[in-house]
Formats: C-alpha cells, structure tokens, sequence
C-alpha cells in the first residue's frame, strides 16, 4: 500500500475585484516553462510522484495497521449510520496511521494530504450552479494536476482507503474524509480544537463529477476570493481566512504543485495546527521568488534545511495589497546578524497594507484577529479566535449543498450492510434535459413527455382544490389549500407465493429534467408502509425549503421538491431489506386553474429503480405518463428475478 506527498496547499486563496488591476503576477500561460524550477511538472502526465513508505511496507507497521482493522471492523459494520463510537474509532485510528510514520516531513505530508482530501472535496460546491452543484460528495477528480497527490493518500493500494473499506464503508466517503480531516485537526491541535459537536453526517457519493477540478481556485493570483468563497460558496472573509489558515499544518510539494516548503518556521511546527501560519504572515520579510514563472510565490530566510519557508500570492493577499506594489517586500525594517537588510535589493520597496475603503480589508483584519489571539500582540498562545472562526467556516463548507444531516448517534443497529449513502454501484444512464423553468408551480416549459398525455385533465379532481381558486404564485405551498390529496396507503397482505423483489434502496430519477416534487413516497412491505420516517436524500433542495424527507413524513400537509435544473433524483434508504410489495406515489397537484396538470407531469416518465442491501441493481420500472395521475402505483407481485437485464 502506499502514501505519498499529498498537501501541496490545502485551501487555495484568489482574490477578483472588478475594479482591482490586473495582476502583475498572473499566470501567463497553461504550458510550464521548461526549466529547473518546474523540471518536476513535466514528468508523468506533469505530475512526479514521490514515493514514500507505505504503513505496511513495513512488517511491524503492517502489523499494526492490521490491528486497527480487525478491532474496528465487526463493532463499525452493526451500524447503519455513524454513531459517537464509530467517530471515536476514526479519530483514534488516524493517530495510530500517523504515529506509525518515522519522520516528520512524512508524517506532515500524510496529515496535510487528508485535510486536503476533505478541502478539495468541498472546494467545487457552487451555490448558483443550475446542476452540478457539487461540494461535498466524496467525489475529486484524481487525474486533474489541480488534486496533484491525492491519489496517493486515497487509492485502491492506499492504507487510509484500506482503514475505510475494511471498517467504515457502512458511511460515505464524504463523510468519512469530514471525519478523519477532524481527526487530523483534533490531534494536531492537541484538544485545542475538537469539531465532534459539530460535526453531521449523510452525505451522499458520486461516482463521477465531470470538470470539478476546473472549479478549485488557483493559488498564482489574487483573483477570486469573492468569486470562489464569497460568492460561490457563501462565505465571508473571515470564513476564507479561517480556512486558509490550515496552511499552517503540513507542507508544499515542489513535484506536484511546484510550491516547495513549509508555511511556518520549522517542519516541527508544520505538524500542529495553530495561528502560526498568520503570524509568520507579519513577522517575515517575504519576498518574491520564482518571478515571471507559472510557480511564482514567496520566500524567506534561505533553504532551512529541506524546508523553505514559502507563502502563496493568495497567502500574501490576505493581509498586503501586492497587487499595487509587486514586486515588494513585507518588512523592510529587518536586518540580519550582519546588519544587512533581508529584503536585500527590495528594502525600499515595502509592501503595502490595505486602506479603509478596500473591501479586502476585512481580510486583513481577520488576519491580524487570528495572529494577535484577539488583539494580545504576536507570540500569545490563544488560538481561540482562530479555531472558534475555523469550526464556524469548516461547518459551512463541509455541509454546503446538503440539508437534513445527521448528528451523530442519530441512527439504529442492524445488521452488517455495505454502504447504503454511497450512490447505488449500477445507475441507469439518463441525460436529462434542462428545464429553463424557475417557478415551483409554473408548468415547466420543456415538461410535455415525449408521448402525449392521456389526458389534459386530472382524472380525479384533488379534494383540496376548486377550479375557483386562484392560480398559485411562484412560491411553493407547503400545504395544499384545503385538504390532502393523499389517498391511503395500501394494507393489503401480500400474495402467497409470490416472489417479490428483496430491497433496501430505491431511487427515482426524472428522465426528462423536470423536478421530482411529491407528497409521500410510500413503500409496501407486507400490507405496511416501510419508507415513513427513514432516511431520504434527493439531488438538490428547492430553496432549501422541501427536503426529501417530507415525501416520507406521513404528512400529507408537505411535499419534497428538488431544484428544475439538472440530473434530478429522489433516494429512500429502509434501513433494511424488505420483500417490496408496491411502491405508492402521491404526485403533486399545485391547484393551478390555468393549467389542470399542473405540477402533475413533471413526474412523467420518471424511473423508479430498485437496489439490493450491498448497492446492487435488482429491477427498473418507468412511471409513464403522469399528466392528470394523482396517485401512481406499481405492484411488484409480476416481479422475476430471471427475467430482469442490467441496465447498461
């Protein structure tokens, strides 16, 4: 197995104002210049990996890494969710993977890497994303130069990816790269900093997330705070800063991102995570290096060892205005034992601090809260500012996207199962179409089916509504306006004999890009409905006001909606394997006296697929036509095992 370098920069930081000037230190180009300071960019697809020790290269490592399988992995795989045992297990199993490393350069690679993992799994969340949103699902691009490393800390060959498998693959990567990221966090901070309380889980995993990478902010410019982490992600500067400061831990890989060293003092101190990263950021007299390259950044002090000491222009930006006065220095007034000015040929050119009126000064500001420990001077050890503004930040990112997360112990035991958050391993391969539609109760105007309607009128009229009652506005109703159109579910015993399909998973997808918007899901299980009150997920929330678990609350006064845009699909986890009898549908009828499908059609062939416990398609059922259908079932009793093909 293997671990390689891996922390190359943990969160990249670039600044875009409209009015700022072009920045004298932009990247230039997408070729690397051949040259000595970018030798190691052009070797395996621009990537060198270095190679490392693995934990079980080792004999006595391997041993120990055997351990913490074995002792977690019967107590871990009883669950269905995460509970406070199985993040205690996390946290304590990262420490015994990092503690195994025999050097601290290693060990600092492994540690940052895994922050990383969790960064750059966030790092592509965009809040204004039609589809696609992404964020934290488990997803990176391994082969983009922008996740450069991470292959060699998350692989099929990778120890942290063995601890999963073996132990937690019962929760989502996503949630088990939050988890270990706190681990990290936690022990490198020695208590200083435990994200426990805080932490959620119930993300769930894509497969594939086509282009993300090209989301991740370079780290060459100040050309995207606002864009990336304001705008995109929805923080604010001080959330930004926070986040950057996990800078402090773990180090650059001239070989994967042609940033070589460390953002703090000594290798030593890049293995604790504290505000030494912003007070380097005042103390130091940092001046460019690797001027007019694709690698430009900052430097000082000479080679420390293996270890130079380097900022990033994001890192530069957050407390100087380079952009005004590059190429400059950050402290003029430092001398070395000599007598001779650091900044050497730049001593006259003193970097410049943000003025009032710039927006970037709120960057600043937090900088200089976070290295003071609250205005107490540099070289105080409270950290607290920082880490009370990092949890608060790693909280928004690390959840961005999701709704109706799980704090921990939150679930039941049952029987050991695979994954059940992680996307079923065999999806049917749809492509959707986009809807221009942006109004919940608007008919969509790409909603028309591919076949016609059966009819232009509901076939039953909803009791909740009267043709007199006055179209609905562009705002969802939580409720319908009378009464429930809800019909009750079926309690019918099941039919003797009858082989019914073994489910554990099922999963609606809308084939036509309209939205899955539905009162109740219901599943039959022996005259019983057993989807109400389990665990539902769907791709997107509509204004973040109609989860998917409102389709399976057993109230017929609310309703799941997803965004119009995009891949739309609905997922149901019973939380164990039931003989499916029926599935139920209570489609969605906006009261709509202009148009009397409203909202009914978007459901129009929908496909309904089902899923055993270990992520196994079973079979696949297509909802036709639903113009004027209220209520939609499907008996399972015709169900045959032998007849089902794969979908491929």
């Amino acid at each position: 197995m293997k671990l390689s370098s891996s922390t190359l920069v943990l969160l990249y930081l670039s600044i875009s104002l409209e009015q700022a000037a072009p920045c004298p230190f932009a990247r230039t180009g997408a070729n690397h210049p051949v040259d000595e300071v970018h030798s190691g960019l052009h070797q395996k697809n621009s990537i060198r990996h270095r190679r490392m020790v693995s934990l079980s290269d080792d004999p006595g490592t391997k041993q120990k890494l055997n351990s913490i399988i074995n002792n977690r992995k019967h107590r871990s795989l009883t669950e269905t969710c995460l509970s406070t045992q199985t993040y205690d297990n996390i946290d304590a199993d990262i420490a015994n993977l990092a503690d195994a490393f025999a050097d601290n350069v290693t060990k600092g690679f492994f540690l940052g890497g895994i922050v990383r993992l969790a960064a750059h799994d966030f790092l592509d969340y965009n809040v204004n994303a039609t589809s696609d949103a992404y964020g934290p699902d488990g997803c990176i691009d391994f082969a983009s130069p922008e996740n450069a490393g991470l292959d060699q800390i998350w692989c099929d060959e990778c120890d942290l990816t063995a601890v999963w498998e073996a132990s937690y693959s019962h929760i989502s990567r996503a949630d088990f790269w939050v988890a270990a990221a706190n681990a990290v966090i936690r022990h490198t901070s020695s208590d200083g900093l435990d994200l426990k309380n805080s932490f959620v889980w119930g993300r769930i995993d894509r497969d594939v997330c086509p282009n993300s990478a090209e989301r991740l902010p370079a780290a060459t410019n100040c050309a995207e705070v606002e864009e990336v982490f304001l705008d995109r992600l929805g923080l604010s500067y001080t959330d930004a800063v926070a986040l950057i400061g996990a800078h402090t831990l773990g180090r650059g890989d001239a070989d994967f991102s042609g940033h070589d060293g460390i953002w703090v003092d000594t290798v030593e101190e890049s293995l604790v995570f504290d505000k030494r990263f912003f007070e380097e950021l005042f103390r130091r007299p940092w001046v460019p290096r690797n001027i007019d390259t694709d690698v430009q950044d900052w430097t000082w002090g000479g080679r420390n060892g293996d270890s130079p000491r380097f900022m990033l222009n994001t890192d530069m930006c957050l407390l100087f205005d380079i952009e005004q006065t590059f190429p400059c220095c950050s402290r003029t007034d430092r001398l070395n034992n000599n007598g001779v000015n650091q900044c050497q040929e730049l001593s006259e050119m003193e970097c410049l601090a943000y003025d009032e009126s710039n927006p970037r000064k709120a960057a600043a500001d937090a900088v200089e809260l976070f290295a003071t420990g609250g205005g107490n001077g540099i070289g105080n050890t409270n950290n607290q500012p920082f880490y009370d503004a990092f949890e608060t930040a790693w909280a928004k990112a690390t959840t961005n996207g999701w709704t109706n997360l799980n704090s921990l112990d939150t679930c039941v035991t049952s029987s050991p199962t695979t994954s059940s958050t992680s996307n079923p391993l065999r999806q049917p391969s749809l492509s959707p179409t986009t809807s221009s539609t942006s109004s919940p109760s608007a008919a969509p105007s790409t909603t028309v089916p591919t076949v016609a309607p059966v009819t232009s009128s509901p076939s039953a009229a909803p009791v909740t509504s009267s043709p007199s009652v006055a179209p609905s506005t562009s705002t969802p109703s939580a409720a319908p306006v009378t009464a429930s159109p809800i019909s009750s579910p079926a309690t019918s015993s099941p039919v003797a004999g009858t082989t019914y399909p073994k489910a554990r998973v099922l999963k609606l997808y809308s084939s036509t890009g309209q939205p899955i918007n539905m009162y109740e899901f219901r599943v039959i299980s022996s005259g019983v409905n057993v989807a109400e009150g389990k665990r539902a997920v769907q791709s997107s929330t509509l204004w973040n006001k109609f989860p998917a678990s409102y389709a399976v609350d057993g109230n017929a006064n609310t309703f799941s909606h997803t965004e119009f845009a995009g891949y739309n699909w609905f997922q149901i986890d019973l939380e164990d394997s039931f003989d499916i009898e029926s599935v139920e549908i209570a489609n969605r009828w906006c009261g709509n006296v202009n148009d009397a499908n409203a909202c009914l059609c978007r459901l129009s062939y929908a496909v309904l697929s089902v899923y055993d416990d270990s992520g196994e398609w079973i079979t696949t059922v297509s909802l036709g036509n639903m113009c004027g259908t209220i209520e939609w079932s499907h008996d399972f009793s015709d169900y045959s095992s032998s007849s089902c093909t794969a979908w491929s």
